[in-house]
């Protein structure tokens, strides 16, 4: 029995690993920033020469001992259209500048502004991989998409927070993996059942006409959805958060008022728009109320 388990838990470790895909992409042009020192390359707009190559060189590269000295490249598309990121690990071949200048830091360029996340990475005394894995876009703190790594513009810097005397480090080779998975394994909310029932409250003069209204979120995708928003707006908007649903699992919400005027109930699962979908088009339900007694 017990070798029975084993077996079944290595299959099943094994199928999640083969679920998910790993992309390479290399520098291909300058980023905005080309700050630091170049070996080996021209100088400037050519610098990403010096860390583009694979396998790594060390016969060009780029280094730097000034606090606050930016460099980054434009990379290579993936060629991916509507699948799931997980992740975007940017790898550096890298090595200290000497035994006391031995930090630099990772650095993305998105929405025209700077992100670098988790302090520094440290330099050892010979070339070495390091990295710094990025498992949500820094300028939206949302899961990836296709576009923002296509767009992607990533290097490295020197934190001026960090005590100068130990900043600086060589960088022979510079690349980011692209962790992805296929369409059919998003999650997909569909807000499957939209119900609405009016009803009289009281008696003669003071009776009041009310709505009672039954939105039901499920998810009918193949994947886990992740915590989200669910919007139901009709005389005033309420924000429901919305748990986390693994596949099948739905989630009910109710919500009883006044009914003083015709309008539009709407009820829309993942309002903000922070899950990635293999169904965009299926999130909302409305119904009309006249509101007449």
């Amino acid at each position: 029995m017990k070798k029975l388990l084993l077996c079944s838990l290595l299959l099943f470790f094994a199928i999640s690993l083969i679920s998910a895909t790993t992309l390479t992409i290399r520098p291909t042009s300058q980023g905005l920033y080309h700050a630091w020192n170049n070996v080996g390359c021209s100088a400037g707009v050519n610098e990403w020469q010096c860390v583009d190559e694979n396998p790594a060189s060390t016969v060009d590269y780029l280094w730097s001992t000034t606090s606050g000295a930016k460099e980054t490249f434009n990379f290579t598309d993936t060629g991916l259209t509507t699948e799931k990121i997980y992740s975007v690990d940017v790898y550096y071949y890298a090595k200290r500048y000497s035994s006391s200048r031995i930090y630099f830091a990772s650095l993305i360029r998105a929405n025209s502004k700077d992100y670098s996340s988790g302090g520094n990475l440290y330099a050892y005394s010979s070339y070495y991989y390091t990295k710094k894995s990025f498992d949500k876009n820094p300028a939206t703190n949302s899961s990836w998409t296709v576009s923002d790594v296509d767009n992607l513009e990533a290097g490295m810097w020197l934190n001026p927070a960090t005590s100068s005397y130990f900043n600086g480090a060589y960088i022979a080779q510079l690349y980011a993996d692209v962790d992805y998975d296929a369409p059919n394994v998003y999650p997909d909310l569909n807000l499957s059942s939209l119900s609405i029932w009016e009803f009289v409250d009281g008696n003669g003069t003071n009776a009041t006409l009310k709505v009672t209204a039954s939105s039901t979120v499920k998810n009918v995708g193949a994947d886990t959805a992740d915590v989200s928003t669910t919007r139901l707006e009709g005389l005033s908007t309420n924000d429901e958060a919305t748990p986390v649903l693994k596949k099948g699992q739905s989630k009910t919400f109710t919500k009883t008022y006044n009914c003083t005027a015709p309008h539009t109930f709407t009820a829309t699962a993942d309002v903000n728009n922070v899950l990635v979908e293999s169904n965009e088009n299926n999130n909302q339900k409305s119904v009309f109320i006249d509101c007449i007694i």
